[in-house]
């Protein structure tokens, strides 16, 4: 099973077989195979989807420079993982690792220099492609 996956180029992928015992023994060599090949079939008929590295970057902000943030998170291709309300706006953004230096930047022009962003963590993310 582990060989299908790996000839498939595949990462951080489970498979799962289960076989209902039908009163024939196949064997050591023959389940292997039977499991690896229905492995290899399920991966021809599934659908693959990219998933790529982000850091989660949380800043706050005021209310009226919500709208800005937002755009700004859209213009950029960041996806605004989380917002908390309060009398301040806090948002987590997810960015792409390479953006990282321009997104503190923008943030900082956002607000004046008020906000810094702070990383929160790491997320995998469906790429925008897949």
């Amino acid at each position: 099973m582990l060989r299908a996956l790996t000839e498939a180029g595949l990462t951080g992928t489970v498979a799962v077989v289960s076989r209902q015992f039908g009163g024939r023994l196949l064997g050591a060599g023959r389940l292997t195979r039977t499991y690896r090949e229905a492995v290899a079939r399920a991966i021809e008929n599934a659908e693959t989807a990219l998933r790529r590295l982000h850091v989660l970057l949380r800043f706050r902000c005021n209310l009226a420079e919500s709208g800005p943030a937002e755009g700004m998170a859209a213009r950029n291709g960041w996806r605004v993982v989380g917002r908390e309300w309060a009398a301040q706006v806090t948002y987590t953004c997810a960015v792409p690792p390479e953006q990282v230096p321009r997104a503190l930047g923008l943030v900082a022009e956002l607000t004046s220099g008020r906000a810094e962003a702070t990383v929160a963590g790491h997320r995998f993310l469906p790429s925008a492609g897949g």
